[in-house]
């Protein structure tokens, strides 16, 4: 019987300790910040979608590249 407790015991103690609850909760408490008030931006006419990340506008006239940056 021991034989085969422990291995159950290693298995169940390594997935349970993969869990992680914090990644995954909600934060009722989240709120946004008002120096990312999108209303206040600018628009810019779009040209084209360059690749995953970076568009292309025109800015004053001419046609600039944009890129997206998302951190974590």
């Amino acid at each position: 019987m021991g034989k085969r407790i422990f291995p159950i015991l290693l298995i169940l103690t390594l997935l349970l300790g993969a869990c992680d609850l914090k990644e995954n909760q909600i934060y009722e408490d989240a709120s946004v910040d008002s120096a990312y008030d999108v209303t206040d931006f600018e628009k810019f006419p779009l040209v084209s979608v360059v690749d995953g990340d970076t568009i292309a506008i025109i800015y004053k006239g001419k046609r600039e590249s944009v890129r997206f940056f998302v951190g974590r």
